[in-house]
């Protein structure tokens, strides 16, 4: 079958496309810009993208079925045409469903916050044992690619957000999974949720969708979990509760930072039993994340101890707390926080691992939709408290400037080149103090995490 995707160069289109290679299809593509990181798997693929200019002269119609991504909406050209001669299409989670979810045994990893990480987590501990499918939003160190065919079992980041300009259902509402963690519950995607309310009711939606032989596996701690559970489960499927209240059937005991390797001994209990486990990611979240992947993977047979076993071979994810570089006494890391609860763990994790003393300086760049409309304003100041210092970039019209005026020691700026030569400056003082540079933005934040690795690096050639 001879399949074309619009938007291939999305995390979530560049693996459906190499599920579709793998699967034995004849594959291609277009996107506006051909863009990292997901440009070098589709290359390795051999793969050939279309540059969308917009005009749609250079796209191919001749292919037996289109998949089309979220980001393309009525009036584009590709889509019209579709439309308009009648192709036969779909968008990525429903391809997904029919060509490969169908028939497959799903493990998915809903949440606002770490589900990139803990999808990633649970495919390394099955691919000690069995041959999973994946399908992760970004690149776990561990694995060459975002994607994977597999055999029986099938892991799969289950995403909130709408699904195509014709289906404004979650994506997660196509995956029926026979295991669903439930990583927590925060107001997210303020483009498309009106408050948290709407959110919990597509959460509520979700567990429907689970079968009565099924298994829920939930953070018992989070308080908007609760509310969903209590007013959507109905008893219907079988549930496992994590997380450190007593009450937890998977228990958080302690999270234990070891120095400056930015890993942490993390001990649990289960069953009766307690057991301890070596994680190179710090931080209090990242223990939740794996606690919530041994649970889920018990349920297709991987006892704790082998799970716990996979997990000390576990080498994180790109651009989830990621080390960039190291140069003297200064250390940098590229962190997809975008949101005040993933920023404050990220930043608490660090902290825990760090000497006393050290520093942390974080650079923030304010860019999904619910930060730039400003409904995490007040979360702000109390977000960035482990940051000694806060270097802020303020985009056009944005209102939360303010909230880091109680903050020790914060500058915003709204000029790339002005934040730039403060953050140089800052760098030329570091040969006093061990620095941690956080970077945390969604996007590219005008280069900075490659720009401030190439200054530090330097550090130790001076």
């Amino acid at each position: 079958m001879k399949i074309y995707i619009a938007g291939i160069c999305g995390t979530l289109m560049a693996g459906i496309a190499r599920l579709a290679r793998e699967q034995g299809n004849e594959v291609g593509g277009c996107d506006a810009n051909i863009y990292p990181p997901m440009d070098r798997q589709l290359k390795e693929l051999g793969i050939t993208v279309d540059i969308d200019d917009g005009s749609g002269d250079a796209l191919s119609c001749d292919a037996d079925c289109f998949i089309i991504g979220n980001a393309l909406s009525r009036g584009h050209s590709l889509v019209e045409r579709v439309l308009r001669e009648h192709k036969k299409f779909y968008s990525a989670p429903a391809w997904l469903r029919s060509a490969i979810l169908r028939d497959r045994e799903v493990l998915a990893v809903a949440g606002t916050h770490g589900k990139t990480t803990t999808t990633s987590m649970l495919a390394h501990i099955l691919a000690a044992s069995h041959n999973p499918g994946f399908l992760i939003g970004g690149i776990a160190c561990n694995f060459d690619s975002s994607a994977r065919l597999g055999e029986k079992y099938f892991v799969i980041e289950a995403d909130e957000y709408d699904t195509a300009f014709f289906d404004k259902r979650p994506k997660f509402m196509h995956y029926f999974p026979h295991v669903l963690i439930l990583n927590n519950l925060d107001y997210d995607h303020a483009d498309i949720f009106a408050d948290i309310e709407a959110i919990k009711t597509q959460f509520s939606y979700l567990l429907r969708t689970v079968a009565g032989d099924g298994m829920i596996v939930w953070n018992i701690d989070d308080d908007n979990l609760n509310d969903v559970m209590a007013r959507a489960h109905g008893g219907f499927s079988s549930t496992l509760r994590f997380g450190e209240s007593e009450n937890a059937d998977w228990r958080l005991l302690s999270c234990d930072g070891q120095g400056d390797t930015m890993s942490q001994t993390f001990t649990f209990s289960y069953a009766g039993e307690e057991f301890e486990c070596v994680l190179k990611m710090p931080g209090k979240h990242n223990a939740m994340n794996a606690l919530a992947a041994c649970a889920a993977a018990q349920q297709v047979g991987v006892a704790p101890h082998d799970a716990i076993r996979a997990l000390a071979s576990f080498t994180g994810v790109r651009r989830r707390l990621e080390k960039r570089a190291q140069g003297g006494k200064a250390v940098v890391y590229d962190d997809f926080a975008h949101h005040p609860r993933a920023i404050h763990a990220s930043l608490e994790g660090i902290r825990a691992c760090i000497s006393k003393g050290a520093r942390i300086v974080a650079l923030f760049e304010p860019r999904s939709n619910t930060m730039k409309l400003g409904y995490h304003n007040a979360d702000l100041s109390a977000a960035f408290a482990n940051a000694d210092r806060v270097l802020c970039y303020s985009p056009q019209g944005w209102s939360g400037a303010s909230a880091f005026d109680a903050h020790a020691d914060a500058k915003v700026y709204d000029n790339e080149q002005a934040m730039w030569e403060a953050i140089q400056a800052d760098v030329s003082g570091t040969g006093r103090d061990e620095t941690h540079y956080v970077v945390m933005s969604n996007g590219d934040f005008f280069g900075f995490t490659g720009r401030l690795a190439t200054a530090v690096e330097k550090l130790k050639k001076n």
